[in-house]
């Protein structure tokens, strides 16, 4: 509802890294139905740098994640490579992660 999106805006509002473990794919449905629900929200309200990081069993939901984050000018990053012994198991937790940068204010004068 639209308090609690607020909440959660507010929180999102202070956050460096955002993450949606484990429940973009149970609520797809219900996601796609009401333009994906709080993630405009959260994208919209983290600050600069922030980073989003989206985990779930399956990538379904990561296209109209990428196209909304886009529209708010959020940008896809290249995803973690999971190697080495002591990250294989986490690779074996997550092989769709989707991870998302707010770009940095710029600190440079605009050459308009």
């Amino acid at each position: 509802d639209d308090v609690t999106n607020a909440q959660i805006s507010a929180v999102a509002a202070q956050a460096d890294v955002v993450i949606c473990a484990y429940v973009l794919v149970e609520n797809s449905k219900a996601l796609l139905e009401q333009g994906l629900g709080v993630v405009p929200s959260l994208l919209r309200a983290a600050p600069p740098a922030a980073l989003f990081l989206f985990l779930d069993n399956s990538h379904l939901l990561w296209p109209p994640v990428i196209e909304t984050a886009a529209a708010h000018g959020v940008l896809r990053r290249e995803e973690p490579r999971w190697t080495g012994q002591g990250l294989q198991a986490a690779g074996n937790l997550c092989r769709n992660p989707l991870v998302l940068v707010k770009p940095a204010a710029s600190s440079e004068p605009s050459h308009a």
